[in-house]
């Protein structure tokens, strides 16, 4: 396998996200559409320091499958960062480990934010407001909190909320997988996207972009 270092576009399924895949990702200096899914964060956490690199990226996309991991954008994180995506549950504030607006207030170039939020619900609301919501479930609460934090952003994104129904299992039931347990194979997306390579990971190897 060749180095990756300077693909623009980039598609990742990692068991656990640790702070130096954070590094390893945010210093390819050509990458500008990021997806990433993972079970969850090293620690039940998922950050992204303002010193983290990502400078060239547009596009972020991350979806988190299991509760019980916190994330947060710290100030100066993907300063050109127009498109975001983020998909996770928040059936408790434990799922999301105590996190509230994620930071999202510090993308400064964002211009389009999806947010897709498991929890008990077990209807499928693809056109969801908070602005006209006041009930104080933790799916709801987090999804004011989040969008009070976009209204703050220069360019005014534009927002949209989904809610679907999730089981709620915490990333430690599986956060014992290790290398061993997971191949690094291509999967059925990169057979229809032959030039976006999709890898399974239990964690990335910094000699992948190197």
């Amino acid at each position: 396998m060749g180095s990756l270092v300077n693909h623009s576009v980039l598609k990742l399924a990692v068991i656990c996200v640790r702070p130096e895949d954070v590094e390893i990702l945010g210093e390819i200096p050509s990458l500008l559409f990021l997806n990433l899914v993972t079970t969850g964060g090293t620690g039940g956490r998922i950050v992204f320091p303002g010193n983290s690199g990502f400078r060239s990226l547009k596009y972020f996309s991350l979806r988190i499958d299991k509760c019980g991991t916190s994330l947060e954008f710290e100030a100066g994180s993907m300063p050109k960062l127009e498109h975001v995506k983020l998909e996770f549950n928040a059936h408790e504030m434990e799922c999301l480990n105590g996190a509230s607006s994620l930071g999202i207030q510090h993308l400064s170039s964002l211009n389009k934010a999806e947010i897709e939020i498991g929890s008990d619900w077990h209807e499928y609301d693809v056109d969801y407001n908070p602005v006209e919501d006041d009930h104080d479930d933790t799916a709801r609460c987090i999804s004011r909190a989040i969008n009070a934090a976009i209204e703050t952003l220069p360019n005014r994104p534009t927002a949209s909320f989904v809610y679907s129904y999730s089981y709620c299992e915490d990333f430690e039931s599986v956060s014992s997988l290790t290398e061993q347990h997971a191949l690094m194979v291509p999967s059925t997306s990169q057979l229809l996207q032959p030039h976006t390579p999709f890898f399974h990971l239990a964690t990335i190897p910094t000699w992948l972009f190197s």
